[in-house]
């Protein structure tokens, strides 16, 4: 009856000792520091303009995360910017039109990348081919 404290208390510090000592052996990767920068390679936005947006707007749209039902909302956002028309620079457009950035995150992802697969063609075919099926019940 004695020993049973004794193997708990034992078992206690050893735990703690555990996770008190994987603290000490986190290692942090050092990344050199750039000694130039290339502004016509990597990810750079002013790459990416096209000349026939506006530059009087910028239009940047971000994709949450959720399953089906993110890329269901994005999809229904992309509707709406469709639906929406403006006058700029001397012309009526669609917001759609003048989106320059698109991301994405989980399932906003699948509408960000058919987007930018396939531009327009996300209205021809988007909602059968990917929102009507069962992705998540494979």
């Amino acid at each position: 009856m004695r020993s049973r404290p004794i193997r708990s208390i034992v078992l206690a510090l050893s735990l703690l000792a555990g996770f008190g000592g994987s603290g000490c052996r986190t290692y942090f990767t050092v990344n050199d520091a750039l000694t130039r920068i290339e502004p016509r390679t990597g990810y750079r936005a002013d790459r990416r303009w096209s000349p026939a947006r506006s530059n009087e707007l910028l239009v940047i749209v971000a994709f949450s995360g959720g399953g089906t039902r993110a890329a269901s909302f994005a999809y229904g956002v992309l509707e709406g910017l469709e639906r929406t028309r403006i006058s700029i620079d001397g012309r009526t457009v669609s917001l759609f039109d003048e989106i320059d950035h698109v991301t994405g995150v989980s399932g906003g992802s699948f509408t960000a990348a058919y987007l930018g697969l396939h531009g327009r063609g996300i209205f021809a075919d988007f909602e059968e081919r990917f929102l009507r099926r069962d992705v998540q019940g494979a």
